[in-house]
């Protein structure tokens, strides 16, 4: 049995036109009718029903031959999501995973050239959808931190790192006479992220990677973690309140010493005599820490 002609056939849009009320009424999430009939679709070709661009077959109608391409659409995005979000997707288990991930979807379409941008806002979807209608609790905190921890990552994988911008050595450290330490200006590479997270999320995290049934119980508490990439390996790092106040203050271009003062004034008194005098700019203990970091890859190479 031939296939039907649609009515303005002979009308002969555009490929670009084409193209364009194509993907108006593949990608709406109101299905493929609202699609064709959406503001695109029609500012691309002037038609009111599906039939009037697409031929149906001895099976299908039109809007039945569209929907194959926008139900493949759809399950793409559904599966990137799936892919990025491991951990949390096995957390809360699938069912609840695709309901969350699906609605995401709907009220957030993608809208860039790059499926790399889709779960942005992703984390802050799930803190309005969940986190907001069950206050504190320490399972939905969890599951926002977990997206947003999961979504950080994926943004450090893909940023340029020292594995072709270079990366600051212990050497280079060493080289620095103690007296010019505190005037350092070190640059936190592209791919470090400093989070803080509402629960004991990377915890969490780790054990779920080896075995859910070791993972610890969600709780309400201010953690601090550094993600960084070194041999194009995704890195985490748990940091205390005052390392992550001090990369804090060194990201946002301070030299160490005004770091270190700036991380001294938000302490106590009493805590800022501590400091003072256990962790002076060239004590140890800051050397141990730079050092450690240094080989993780949070810091870009000093210049000559």
């Amino acid at each position: 049995m031939p296939e039907s002609v649609p009515k303005n056939a002979l009308s002969s849009p555009s490929l670009d036109a084409l193209q364009r009320w194509f993907q108006a009424a593949t990608t709406h999430p109101g299905g493929i009718t609202a699609g064709a009939q959406s503001a695109p679709a029609v500012d691309a070709i002037p038609a009111t029903t599906v039939d009037e661009i697409v031929c149906r077959s001895s099976r299908q109608s039109a809007e039945e031959r569209v929907a194959v391409y926008a139900q493949a659409y759809w399950a793409r995005l559904l599966e990137c999501l799936r892919e990025e979000f491991p951990v949390l997707r096995a957390t809360v288990g699938e069912e609840a995973f695709d309901g969350l991930a699906v609605g995401y979807l709907i009220a957030h379409p993608s809208t860039s050239y790059t499926l790399g941008r889709l779960s942005e806002t992703f984390p802050e979807y799930l803190r309005s959808t969940i986190a907001a209608d069950s206050g504190v609790d320490p399972f939905s905190e969890l599951v926002v931190d977990l997206a947003r921890l999961e979504r950080a990552a994926n943004d450090v994988f893909d940023a340029s790192g020292g594995e072709t911008l270079g990366f600051l050595t212990v050497q280079q450290l060493d080289r620095v006479a103690p007296e010019q330490r505190g005037a350092l200006n070190l640059a936190l590479l592209p791919t470090v992220r400093l989070l803080s997270f509402h629960t004991n999320v990377n915890d969490f995290f780790t054990a779920m990677r080896t075995s859910a049934e070791s993972a610890p119980t969600p709780e309400i508490c201010r953690t601090f973690v550094a993600l960084t990439r070194r041999d194009y390996i995704v890195r985490r790092l748990s940091l205390t309140e005052m390392q992550y106040e001090l990369l804090t203050a060194i990201a946002t271009g301070q030299s160490l010493s005004d770091a270190l003062r700036i991380v001294c004034e938000r302490q106590t008194s009493s805590q800022i005599e501590t400091i003072a005098a256990a962790e002076p700019v060239d004590s140890e203990t800051l050397r141990t820490w730079f050092a450690d970091w240094a080989r993780v890859g949070i810091f870009a190479a000093l210049e000559p």
